[in-house]
């Protein structure tokens, strides 16, 4: 019986090529030649070293499975000062937004197939494979086509080919345009994709992809056209099993996505969210069924999918249950919103190219300044002033908007909470504020301005209200302007001399009150 591999062969044998001058694939490759009787170590131990660099040990040193470097008399890998070794790559794993999938979690996505891929035949394709995680799970599973992965890096190619050798593998970036696929459709779509945030994306890249794909909006991260592409490469009444970051489920950006997922596609299954350490979101995992539009559930107990889309920002998340999104729709009845009656905008922008808000910002009054708060302001009970020079600022605002009494909206709130203040002067906001002041010649039911500023004050107060916003939108919490201005006003509410029962001029019963506020929840 052959001897198995040590706990530190990968690590030994990446080391021995890369002295020997080899490269990252090469060295990747026989980290995953030596423990190749083991494919998940291969997958594991060796993919976690071809996201790995070569550069020279800086000291003497025991190096970690971990790829750490500690001191000589601690456990590890002994290595020299100026020998070449893998070490971690953070930021070339930020840019590919290459976070490879955890064992159990590959498990339990192909384990959603089960059940629904009968009379299936084809192959399965992980167009973001990385070392291999979810097609070795297939492949365990015995999904029974042919498996095809690809990706962008060399490396982790080079690992998930020792793990399955089996497997039919290129190197291809899943944005690639489609006019280059010649290939039979896949049966089986399984993606774990690539989660690059807007601020670490390539700009020309970024560029390109807009102009390429014009139904991107804002600050979109890569997951976004990258599911959508690949779903596009799925055969009509194929399966898609897929890894969902969840500001891809919620934020703004992510509608495109979200929108084709329900009305293009039938999503039949979505798990509750989970960590998914190193890429700073949590993730769902869910099962479509490509190009084929369903009438029943999203998922177990959910609603339908033209249920969801009549919500505002159709928003996918497994707390969402039947008849859920009626509850809105009856909040939604009165027909009148903030916005008829207030004007409402974010707050001034006090940075620019003529330089940061700080030299706009002081602790005293003077001429040429006006009284300024942040959200941060607002929380410490302090006022400063503004330089209010729009020619420095990038986005100043006009002055008339600040004047007067007004609410001010914090952007980011907490769960179960709007936060909202009254101002009655002629302070200035920043753009982590929203301000909400009467429209001119607006009706407000024989009301003075700073009464009807007072009711739609204890409105946003109530738990019901960010219950509402939370359904509607998804479980985020940067509130818009356009959010804010949506809210439904119940009739007669500005004319009420007392808080109010804000669930009965909705026309919901306590029991339906308590399921709204349970969306503002932590």
């Amino acid at each position: 019986m052959p001897k198995a591999p040590s706990d530190d062969a990968a690590l030994r044998a990446y080391l021995a090529v890369a002295a020997a001058g080899g490269d990252e694939v090469a060295a990747s490759r026989a980290a995953a030649e030596a423990v190749a009787a083991d494919p998940w170590r291969v997958v594991e131990e060796a993919g976690a070293l071809a996201r790995a660099k070569i550069r020279r040990a800086p000291k003497d040193g025991a190096l970690s499975r971990a790829l750490r470097l500690r001191a000589p008399h601690l456990s590890g890998v002994k290595v020299s000062q100026g020998q070449p070794i893998p070490t971690l790559d953070p930021e070339r794993r930020k840019a590919l937004g290459a976070w490879d999938t955890p064992r159990s979690m590959a498990r339990r996505l192909v384990g959603l197939l089960a059940g629904q891929d009968g009379g299936l035949h084809g192959p399965s394709l992980d167009p973001a494979c990385g070392a291999g995680a979810l097609l070795l799970a297939q492949a365990e599973r015995g999904g029974g086509g042919p498996l095809i992965g690809e990706d962008v890096h060399a490396a982790a190619l080079a690992v998930a080919q020792v793990a399955l050798p089996q497997a039919q593998l290129r190197q291809r970036d899943g944005l690639a345009e489609p006019s280059a696929i010649d290939e039979e459709p896949p049966a089986i779509l399984l993606i774990n994709p690539p989660f690059v945030r807007a601020e670490a994306q390539d700009k020309a890249t970024r560029a390109a992809l807009v102009r390429r794909l014009p139904w991107l909006i804002g600050r979109w991260d890569l997951s976004i056209p990258f599911l959508i592409l690949a779903l596009s490469r799925v055969r009509r009444g194929g399966l898609a099993a897929m890894v969902l970051p969840s500001p891809a489920l919620a934020q703004p950006y992510g509608l495109p996505l979200r929108q084709r997922l329900l009305a293009e596609h039938g999503l039949i299954t979505l798990t509750d969210f989970e960590g998914f350490t190193g890429a700073g979101a949590s993730v769902a995992l869910g099962l479509a069924r490509a190009h084929a539009p369903h009438d029943g559930p999203c998922w177990a107990e959910g609603p339908k999918a033209t249920a969801l889309l009549g919500l505002h920002g159709a928003p996918i998340h497994p707390k969402i249950r039947a008849g859920d999104p009626e509850l809105a729709a009856r909040a939604r009845r009165s027909g009148q919103v903030l916005g008829d009656l207030f004007e409402i905008d974010t707050g001034v922008v006090a940075h620019g190219p003529g330089g940061g808000k700080a030299a706009l910002l002081s602790d005293e009054p003077g001429q040429g300044r006006v009284p300024y708060v942040d959200a941060q302001d607002l929380k410490v009970g302090r006022v400063r002033y503004l330089w209010y020079a729009p020619e420095r600022m990038h986005r100043a605002k006009r002055p008339a908007l600040f004047l007067g009494p007004k609410l001010l909206i914090q952007r980011i709130t907490p769960p179960g909470q709007v936060l909202v203040s009254l101002d009655e002067g002629d302070t200035f906001a920043g753009h982590t504020l929203n301000v909400l002041r009467p429209r001119a010649g607006a009706c407000l039911d024989g009301v003075t301005a700073l009464e009807a500023l007072g009711r739609v004050q204890r409105l946003l107060r109530h738990p019901l209200t960010p219950g509402l916003l939370r359904l509607e939108r998804g479980p985020r919490l940067d509130l818009y302007p356009h959010d804010l201005a949506a809210i439904p006003l119940p009739p007669g509410w500005l004319r009420a001399s007392d808080d109010g029962d804000l669930g009965a001029a909705y026309g919901l019963s306590p029991a339906e009150v308590a399921r709204l506020v349970s969306f503002g929840s932590p």
